[in-house]
């Protein structure tokens, strides 16, 4: 198998090591090109810098579910989402449409070269170098974490730091775990969508769950085996959380 995830490392600096990283610029440019044909009304929406005419629900389940649940909930004509590494409005474009006429006041916390891009070329969406800048700006109602704990270097850390926000929903959605033990391999990604590798972590489940029960929260939905990737015990999972008491 030349494409998936590989290796054991020990830590995020040996495994980086082994790979170009999410910063590629590859990746970024392609990125850029595929929004643009958004940006068109020539595709739907794009993912990991792959076009699509139409939404592929399944592949965001979780997403959507919680989206529908928190404008339920709430009973706001408005959603304020903060999407922590949504790209260039990945989620945004693909989802938008199906939650109409609910209004989606969108906030995405990405690389700082994503963030001056989409300031200059994407006006319907809000970007942030960081979520402190985000949270100053906007009085979010819930956080989306889309295929991105994985990517990150401590992805724990910055998971924690969202939960003390006291924000109401989180929804983590395509999340690469293994049932009670971390891993961290090497992705390597086919070239027919970017010649690139990176780190990705496979996430202690268990470790996941105890940290937002630790922080008040309670699970309402969880979507199982999402794809099954060629680690051993691993899938990719979605959760909807929910606050138990949320002050303001």
């Amino acid at each position: 198998m030349k494409y998936g995830w590989f290796g054991n490392y020990e830590d995020w600096t040996e495994a980086l090591a082994d790979a170009k990283g999410y910063d590629d610029d590859e990746i970024f440019e392609k990125t850029k090109n595929s929004i643009q044909e958004v940006i068109k009304g020539n595709k739907k929406y794009e993912r990991d810098t792959v076009l699509f005419a139409r939404t592929e629900y399944e592949y965001h389940q979780a997403s959507l579910a919680g989206l529908l649940k928190v404008a339920l909930s709430l009973e706001k004509k408005t959603i304020n989402v903060l999407d922590f590494g949504g790209s260039l409005g990945t989620l945004y474009f693909a989802l938008k449409s199906f939650l109409a006429p609910i209004q989606l006041n969108w906030s995405i916390v990405e690389q700082e070269h994503y963030v001056q891009y989409g300031k200059e070329n994407l006006n319907c969406i809000n970007f942030y170098d960081n979520i402190n800048d985000c949270m100053k700006e906007q009085d979010v109602d819930v956080v989306i974490f889309s295929s991105v704990l994985q990517y990150i270097e401590k992805p724990y850390e910055t998971l924690d730091s969202i939960l003390s926000q006291n924000i109401q929903y989180i929804i983590l959605d395509r999340t690469a775990v293994l049932p009670d033990s971390d891993r961290l391999t090497i992705q390597k990604v086919p070239p027919s969508i970017y010649d690139s590798s990176y780190p990705a972590w496979f996430l202690n489940e268990h470790k996941i769950f105890a940290l937002f029960e630790s922080n008040g929260y309670c699970l309402l939905a969880d979507f199982k085996k999402l794809w099954v990737p060629n680690i051993p015990a691993s899938s990719y999972k979605g959760y909807i959380y929910m606050k138990e008491k949320v002050h303001k």
